[in-house]
């Protein structure tokens, strides 16, 4: 069991928070491993106290982007601190019920389970004949659209399962007991029927009449009529497509979307750090990649982009990291050693960067705005001469004051000013000499020769950052050290 879950179940039996989990028992111990949701009913006497408690314990509240839900049903994340995990809460404080999509019947059954409940360990579950109930309920309710039966069959083995795992033909009479006194408009002899069936051996078509004649007798719970639920159930099962083939998901915080900046010189472990980060959340939320170091041409930049990476493998001397070294070593005769057209090819190239980085943080400031949290490999900083950032730090006297090149070099120096900070910043350290050892690890094309990698990380050291939530990471301890400890940090940052 995760620390965190333990705790929760823990405190909230100290504290006699009336609550359950309510089903998928059969399969707790996954759950509580943190292998899939943990779906809890809440006494609404107790809503403001549940809430209260997890969101102390750094639970974190989502919401679909695309799907409108009840305030009845929330969803809610947590972080062991431990294991690095993330937890799930399906957490309900009515019993809405009725399709893997729409949950379209809202059942009073709620104090059936709360009041049966009996422990599992640390947690309160409703007894075996009340949880079999509901879920004959509710596979024979799913028998209604060709989603939810396609759905139904997929995850046959494991109804089976937890029917047998319930008692299966032996609590058939007590469960259908429960049903007469909490749920009067189904009568014995249907409850009976639909249980018979929806175990092994039971009738595909029988299980469809079925289903049809408990819709009827259940239609006083139905939320929305039968129109409305069947083009619902066809939007959102579009949706599911949609969501399944892009592999994106749509839940975001309810706090809102974040940019993340992993930022740092050379072979310090950010596109690693980067890598693990959006591994971590994209299972769970709405998670964006975007590497700000290297972005997109846009169409102002993609020939001027096609130009340059032709050309700095014939012209040699014109590439920007050369053009730099140059006039760092040329002293009093810099403009003469460099060259005005190199300065103005340099000033062009540093500008179409700049354009292009501009393009790709708005890009990632919007879909923050819309709720996304986004991971960025490198970022700009306001201060010249430092990686990812202007390029022009003392160079502006070099061109006469009314050239092109003068011009483009107030240009780009006004984009980095004008670009927003993000949300939360990583700044990951390691000293130059290891970071020379980890730089020869890469093998391949990826070396950088020694010179030219001291001077970049030199120019790294100069990024200087305002922002609220900004954090010094020393990489040279094991990753997994690191990683719990970024991890960490920006959990309490979303």
């Amino acid at each position: 069991m995760l620390d965190i879950i333990e705790r929760l179940f823990n405190t909230l039996n100290e504290k006699g928070i009336k609550y359950c989990h309510w089903k998928s028992n059969e399969s707790l111990g996954e759950a509580l491993k943190g292998e899939g949701d943990l779906d809890i009913l809440v006494d609404r006497r107790d809503v403001g106290d549940f809430v209260s408690l997890i969101e102390s314990m750094g639970f974190k509240r989502a919401m679909d982007l695309k799907k409108g839900g009840p305030d009845s049903i929330s969803h809610y994340y947590g972080m062991d601190s431990v294991r690095g995990s993330i937890v799930h809460l399906h957490v309900y404080f009515k019993l809405l019920t009725g399709g893997a999509l729409v949950k379209n019947y809202r059942l009073p059954l709620e104090e059936l389970l709360l009041t049966s409940a009996e422990n599992i360990d640390v947690v309160k579950v409703p007894s075996k004949s009340a949880e079999f109930a509901l879920i004959v309920l509710r596979k024979v309710i799913e028998h209604g659209t060709f989603f939810d039966t396609v759905l139904f069959y997929r995850e046959y083995d494991k109804i089976c399962r937890e029917l047998k795992w319930l008692g299966g033909e032996d609590v058939v009479e007590e469960a259908a007991s429960l049903i007469e006194i909490w749920l009067p408009s189904v009568d014995r002899r249907l409850f009976i029927s639909c249980a018979k069936e929806i175990m092994p051996g039971g009738s595909f078509f029988k299980r469809l009449l079925l289903g049809r004649k408990l819709r009827a007798r259940l239609h006083n719970y139905s939320i929305c009529g039968p129109l409305k639920a069947f083009l619902l159930t066809g939007i959102l099962m579009i949706r599911r497509v949609s969501q399944k083939v892009s592999g994106r998901k749509t839940r975001i915080l309810a706090r809102g979307g974040v940019v993340v900046a992993v930022v740092g010189p050379d072979a310090v472990g950010k596109s690693t750090m980067h890598g693990e980060l959006k591994k971590w959340l994209e299972d769970h939320f709405l998670v964006e990649a975007a590497h700000v170091g290297k972005p997109p041409s846009t169409l102002l930049t993609v020939l001027p982009n096609i130009i340059a990476i032709f050309g700095r493998k014939v012209f040699y001397k014109y590439r920007s990291s050369r053009v730099k070294k140059d006039f760092a070593g040329a002293g009093k005769e810099r403009k003469k050693t460099v060259g005005s057209f190199r300065f103005l090819i340099f000033a062009i190239r540093s500008l179409m960067v700049a354009l292009s980085r501009q393009a790709l943080i708005k890009n990632t400031l919007r879909k923050a705005s819309a709720g996304a949290i986004v991971i960025c490999d490198r970022y700009p900083s306001y201060a010249q001469g430092a990686m990812d950032s202007s390029q022009f730090e003392g160079m502006e006297e070099y061109f006469p004051s009314s050239s092109i090149g003068r011009w483009i070099a107030e240009r780009e120096k006004n984009i980095y000013k004008s670009l927003p900070m993000p949300d939360v910043i990583f700044s990951l350290k390691l000293p130059v000499k290891d970071a020379l050892v980890r730089n020869l690890a890469r093998g391949g094309s990826n070396i950088e020769d020694d010179e030219y990698f001291s001077a970049r990380h030199a120019s790294s050291t100069k990024q200087k950052y305002i922002s609220g939530c900004k954090y010094t990471v020393d990489t040279s301890a094991p990753l997994e050290n690191t990683l719990s400890e970024v991890k960490a940090e920006l959990w309490r940052c979303l």
